[in-house]
């Protein structure tokens, strides 16, 4: 949640300041915070146990279900400013779109397997894999960008 809180101070301070700047500072951080964010819910799923009473995580707040759908509106996100970066800087951008089947990927195994079986699998490894390897994308299409 701490990604989340540095959102949105970054968002308050561009709005307080009226920096240009500090909007892009905001819409730069955003792709990387919502992929850092799907990693750690996706992660917290695969440990996930039913706890009466103790509400320690995001997912144990609001859930297992709740959570997947968080994933797949920050997914659809990133998606949505992959698309948009594409139209307004360049074509090179839609590589972010790598990162959409691997969510469907996810979102399937999430559903229909039991978290034991998930957190003994490889899923843990490859979802920490594909987070670095889209953040990667994602940093070397935003350099291409502003070279």
């Amino acid at each position: 949640m701490l990604f989340c809180e540095g959102f949105v101070l970054s968002q308050i301070t561009a709005i307080l300041l009226y920096n240009e700047l500090s909007l892009s500072c905001c819409l730069f951080c955003l792709s990387p915070w919502l992929l850092i964010q799907n990693a750690k819910i996706a992660l917290d799923l695969m440990m996930y146990e039913k706890e009466p009473g103790v509400k320690s995580t995001f997912v144990r707040l609001i859930g297992a279900h709740d959570s997947i759908f968080v994933i797949l509106v920050y997914s659809a996100m990133i998606s949505f400013t992959s698309i948009v970066d594409s139209i307004a800087y360049g074509k090179e951008h839609l590589l972010n779109l790598i990162y959409l089947p691997f969510c469907l990927y996810l979102f399937n195994r999430l559903m229909d397997e039991k978290a034991e079986k998930l957190s003994k699998s490889w899923l843990p490894l490859i979802v920490v894999a594909m987070t670095i390897v889209s953040l990667a994308i994602y940093f070397l299409t935003q350099l291409k960008t502003k070279h």
